[in-house]
């Protein structure tokens, strides 16, 4: 996991596996890698290799979670895995070019 700091909005890059052993640090990679403050946060997912169900249902809850909490997530980067599990699932609204 990776921070870089953007004049616009802050960019996390994960880099490894989104799946049955990634997905249990999301949402604790996300509480501690911003603050509140943050109205929009950006996640880069080109380095993720694996990319399952369990995956997917971690990144739309913490895409919910955020919205909840009037904050943005936004994938500006995706793995062709992530991108065609996102697309052929209907969640490609979550991709934003950067």
């Amino acid at each position: 996991v990776q921070r870089m700091d953007r004049e616009s909005a802050p960019i996390l890059a994960l880099n490894g596996n989104l799946d049955r052993t990634g997905c249990s640090f999301l949402d604790e990679w996300l509480d501690q890698t911003t603050s509140p403050g943050e109205r929009v946060v950006n996640v880069d997912l080109s380095g993720v290799r694996r990319f399952d169900a369990r995956g997917l249902a971690a990144l739309v809850s913490a895409f919910e979670r955020f919205r909840s909490s009037r904050r943005v997530l936004r994938v500006v980067s995706a793995s062709d895995k992530v991108r065609s599990t996102l697309e052929r699932q209907g969640l490609d609204f979550m991709l934003k070019a950067y």
